[in-house]
C-alpha cells in the first residue's frame, strides 16, 4: 500500500541517513474517541520498519530521535526556544 510506495521513494533519495521521531508511547494519550481511532489506525511502526529495511539495503541509516522539542530546536546550532517557531516558520533566535 501507501507505506510501501512512500518508503521506497524516501529510501531512494540521495541522503545517507533519515531521521524519524521515536514515537514510543504515542498510543497512550487520551485525546477523545475520534482522535484515538485515527491515531490507532496509523501504521507508523510498519512505515518505520519498511524504511529501515529499504534504507539499510542501500547502505543508509534510519536514526530515531527524541521528539521532545523537535519543532523548537535549531538543526544547525542546537538552540531550543519556543520563540524559534512562529506557526509554520522557523527562525533561530540564537
Amino acid at each position: 500500500g501507501y507505506n510501501h510506495l512512500l518508503t521506497k521513494k524516501i529510501a531512494s533519495l540521495p541522503y545517507g541517513a533519515f531521521a524519524l521521531e521515536d514515537l514510543k508511547g504515542i498510543r497512550n494519550g487520551k485525546k477523545g474517541k475520534v482522535f484515538n481511532r485515527k491515531r490507532n489506525s496509523w501504521a507508523y511502526f510498519q512505515f518505520r520498519k519498511m524504511l529501515k529495511y529499504k534504507a539499510e539495503n542501500q547502505g543508509k541509516q534510519v536514526i530515531l530521535v527524541d521528539p521532545k522539542f523537535t519543532s523548537q530546536e535549531c538543526n544547525f546550532c542546537g538552540h531550543i526556544d519556543k520563540e524559534n517557531r512562529k506557526g509554520s516558520f522557523f527562525h533561530c533566535k540564537e
